[in-house]
């Protein structure tokens, strides 16, 4: 398409210095935008952390007896032998202070949550120990069986 002497209309367009710097304008507002969204995904992304002060089933370890935690910016949480508690979070890499109730020095560490996991456990026995690992990937439904699987089968009349 031209405008008559020869050159088309984008590249007229292209040559007037005020629509380039509109276009610019438009473009870095465009990528703000979108740094923002990626920005906003990353930092408030919740988490649901799952303290955990059970004994396992191989008794590889004792639970704590009494133990306050405390993880982000949320309240501290005390816990005793045999308990979970379910502690929501935002953000990759909450900090985790522990107070162990028993004269044992408190413990400060930082958690590195994966931005696709929506729930992890952290075994505080474990951590207390030194046993590694004390975080884990956590599937609150995995163990849940499917309707087909859970009815009983049909027995068939004589």
């Amino acid at each position: 398409m031209s405008n008559g002497n020869g050159t088309s209309g984008l590249s007229t367009r292209l040559a007037d210095p005020v629509f380039r710097r509109r276009l610019a304008i438009r473009a870095a507002l465009v990528a703000l935008v979108a740094g923002i969204g990626a920005f906003s995904m990353v930092v408030g992304r919740g988490h649901t952390v799952v303290l955990d002060d059970m004994r396992p089933k191989d008794g590889s370890y004792e639970p704590v007896r009494m133990l306050s935690a405390k993880l982000g910016r949320g309240k501290a949480v005390e816990l005793s032998s045999g308990v979970r508690e379910l502690v929501t979070v935002t953000g990759q890499s909450p900090k985790l202070v522990v107070d162990w109730m028993d004269g044992s020095e408190p413990v400060s560490v930082e958690l590195s949550i994966p931005f696709k996991q929506d729930f992890v456990i952290v075994y505080l026995p474990k951590l207390k120990a030194g046993i590694e690992p004390w975080v884990e990937p956590f599937f609150p439904y995995a163990s849940a069986k499917p309707a087909e699987e859970a009815a009983p089968a049909a027995t068939e009349a004589p």
